[in-house]
């Protein structure tokens, strides 16, 4: 399987970073068209801060479903690093998008995906995986040599060893498996943050046997996106979950 390439200048962006504290800003179910792709300004203004601001993008991200092909034209335009759509169906391309597609329990013998990522800001170093639902299979048509793993508390035990065996002092699961599920799942594995892009009516929580692991949703048809604030001083490392508006950048900072 190829390797996917990240941006050069994307990855000299993090490496130079300077700060100890970093914004992964979340948009689950934007639900883009073709008409209001305007909404790109409105986003980048929405992101802006004075600390490095990774975007994150998940669940359906165009209504109606495009073709792949523009699927991947229209996710290159967005100003995202990392995205996990399940509006992507997987079929065979002659090219491969250069950003992240985040998906670790996909394989493909045509469409790249990462299955982790770690972002690195000056001491603190974060780590990041999607796992899809099984179910998503059975619901999403897919191509010839695609392959998804049912075994999901074993692929997320996978990327949370890789993860913290390359250092990270946090690690996020960007999946859309159920809160029972996950609630399973946090007992089991250490994850730091789970963000859900399918469960509409899930609340923000904290799971876990000693609630150690923060459960966050947000649905960004709402006109809102998700931050979570990561930010480490000395031995500590706080998080802080907060709901913004991007579709009126600037009235909810």
């Amino acid at each position: 399987m190829r390797k996917i390439i990240i941006i050069a200048a994307i990855l000299m962006a993090i490496s130079g970073a300077s700060a100890d504290e970093i914004n992964l800003n979340f948009f689950i179910h934007p639900q883009f068209t073709i008409k209001n792709l305007d909404a790109v300004d409105q986003l980048q203004q929405a992101t802006m801060d004075s600390c490095m601001s990774i975007n994150v993008y998940a669940g359906e991200l165009f209504k109606p479903v495009l073709a792949d092909s523009l699927v991947l034209k229209y996710m290159s335009e967005l100003p995202g690093m990392l995205f996990s759509p399940n509006d992507f169906l997987h079929y065979h391309k002659d090219k491969f998008p250069t950003f992240g597609l985040l998906a670790a329990n996909i394989e493909s013998d045509s469409v790249t995906t990462l299955k982790k990522f770690v972002i690195k800001v000056d001491t603190l170093r974060i780590g990041i995986f999607s796992i899809y639902t099984p179910d998503w299979a059975v619901k999403n048509q897919l191509a010839e040599g695609v392959n998804v793993r049912a075994d999901v508390l074993a692929v997320a035990r996978e990327q949370v060893n890789k993860l913290r065996a390359e250092g990270c002092d946090q690690i996020i699961m960007l999946t859309s498996l159920s809160k029972f599920v996950v609630s399973h799942l946090v007992e089991e594995i250490a994850i730091d943050a789970v963000i859900n892009f399918d469960y509409k009516n899930t609340k923000n929580v904290m799971l876990g046997e000693q609630e150690q692991t923060g459960y966050y949703y947000i649905n960004s048809e709402s006109g809102k996106f998700g931050r979570l604030k990561i930010k480490s001083t000395g031995n500590e490392i706080t998080k802080d979950w907060q709901e913004l508006s991007w579709k009126n950048a600037g009235s909810g900072r």
